[in-house]
Order: C-alpha cells, then sequence, then structure tokens
C-alpha cells in the first residue's frame, strides 16, 4: 500500500507534468483551475492525495470499480469542489 508522502508525490509529479489534465476524455481542464481554488498549492495536494487514499481503500475493499484511476479521480472531484475539507 502506498504512504501518504507517495500519493503526494505521485499527485505532485502529475500536475508539474502535464499543463492540461484530462478528465473521462471529455473534458479538459487546465491545472491553474485547481490554483483558482486554493491559494495553497500543497495543502490542495494534500486534499487530493487525502481522497485518493480513500478511493484507495474503496477500491480494495470492492466498493469501487479497480479502473477507475484514483489520482484524476481525486483531482475531478477536487477540481469541482466534491470533497468536503475543514480547516
Amino acid at each position: 500500500m502506498n504512504t501518504f508522502s507517495e500519493l503526494s508525490q505521485s499527485i505532485i509529479d502529475i500536475l508539474d507534468k502535464l499543463h492540461k489534465i484530462i478528465l473521462g476524455g471529455k473534458m479538459i481542464i487546465p491545472v491553474e483551475k485547481i490554483w483558482e481554488k486554493f491559494d495553497n498549492k500543497f495543502k490542495a495536494i494534500n486534499i487530493a492525495a487525502l481522497e485518493a487514499r480513500r478511493l484507495k481503500d474503496s477500491q480494495v475493499k470492492g466498493l469501487l470499480d479497480t479502473n477507475v484511476n484514483i489520482v484524476l479521480e481525486s483531482i475531478r472531484k477536487l477540481i469541482t469542489g466534491k470533497i468536503r475539507h475543514t480547516e
């Protein structure tokens, strides 16, 4: 199982390498959309990493399809505001 820091690093690598993220093959969202919602990009990445961990746990339990890319799904949820977080 990946550690939190490994998941965070994976998300950072994806965001650094991609100027645009393709989600679901239908929608292209610039990475800047993430920065518009969060002043602190590290906080945004941590929130997405926590969601990726939650999604991975759901995959292991059989509650989520194993074909779902948990990193892209967590970023999609972050951009669309579907992840609730508290300060």
